[in-house]
């Protein structure tokens, strides 16, 4: 695009923020296909790189939220355990999953995932595995589960959206 192009661009962007305004879709302001799919790849990128930054804060709340108000483990431990059930899973969820998860947000490109959204996912998954057999035998209410399968399901939603 010529500079005077870019220049209209400016304005426009200065305009609609003087105005509170939202920006017109790219087909709007007659972008280049080429510019239009950069914008799409970019508008993906931070939804991924968000998600993932929410998913990590998340998992460091909850776990702080455990440790402090030791009556909300109940929901999350099999029947016959005790509360501390949980505490084998601390060191991996606030590494592998919440670590790992702000790392893959600053790390994530327009190339693929990176080595550590992979990890962040199988260690997802296998949790969520674990946690669904203990249910599915009678060992364990359904609050541990369904958390384990909406953290698995958006690790899937993130590699769904960050390859497209």
């Amino acid at each position: 695009m010529d500079l005077e192009g870019e220049l209209g661009r400016a304005s426009l962007i200065g305009h609609l923020i003087e105005r509170n305004a939202t920006m017109p879709s790219s087909t709007e302001v007659n972008l280049p296909r080429q510019d239009q799919a950069r914008l799409a790849d970019a508008s993906k990128r931070r939804a991924v790189v968000i998600y993932l930054r929410v998913q990590g804060v998340s998992v460091l709340v909850w776990w702080l939220v455990l440790l402090v108000a030791p009556g909300a483990r109940a929901a999350f431990v099999p029947h016959a355990a005790s509360s501390t059930f949980l505490f084998a899973f601390l060191p991996a969820d606030i590494l592998i999953v919440a670590v790992g998860s702000l790392v893959a947000a600053h790390r994530w490109r327009g190339d693929g995932p990176p080595a550590s959204a992979w990890l962040v996912a199988g260690a997802l998954w296998y949790a969520t595995a674990y946690v669904a057999v203990l249910w599915a035998s009678g060992e364990m209410g359904p609050a541990g589960p369904s958390l384990m399968l909406l953290a698995s399901m958006g690790m899937l939603g993130v590699f769904v959206v960050g390859r497209s």
